[in-house]
């Protein structure tokens, strides 16, 4: 029993890293999108846009903050994924967990009432066993935390010198 408990405590914190996961996947695409629609398309040494941002043929550049921006979600994206892989044990099990969390809010069943969810005594641990909203909460207010702390979380970073690629 005490196994299965474990498991689906893991299964749940894995749930919780994949949705931070996904927005910072999220945040960076838009944050992305962003720069290359304001950004020029050559480098600039006076206004410190120097930094790269490769794009379809195009090449954007970015300041040193906005490019360690970039750099700091694609890290977030990378550590949280590869935790909530590792927490699971398999990487097929993670992604069983996504389009099960997914598959459940589209098809408009409740965290409490599906079959799905429900935990018997008996129950294989490698079934889903965690909560939708644990997934889409974690991923709604990390997005909400990269959208307020990630610029100045970038701004000091460049100030000790570290920048970042995007």
């Amino acid at each position: 029993m005490r196994s299965i408990s474990s498991a689906i405590r893991r299964q749940n914190i894995a749930l919780i890293l994949i949705g931070i996961a996904f927005s910072s996947l999220g945040y960076y695409l838009l944050l992305r999108s962003d720069f290359i629609d304001t950004q020029p398309r050559e480098a600039s040494s006076q206004s410190g846009l120097i930094y790269p941002l490769p794009s379809r043929g195009s090449t954007y550049f970015l300041s040193a903050a906005q490019s360690t921006e970039l750099g700091l979600l694609k890290y977030t994206f990378a550590a949280s994924f590869l935790l909530g892989v590792l927490l699971t044990r398999q990487a097929t099990q993670t992604v069983r967990l996504v389009i099960s969390a997914l598959s459940i809010v589209s098809a408009g069943t409740t965290p409490y009432s599906s079959k799905t969810l429900k935990r018997s005594p008996g129950k294989d641990p490698t079934e889903f066993n965690g909560s939708p909203a644990l997934f889409f909460g974690s991923a709604t207010l990390s997005f909400a935390v990269f959208w307020l702390s990630i610029s100045p979380a970038a701004s000091a970073l460049v100030h000790r010198g570290i920048i970042l690629p995007p």
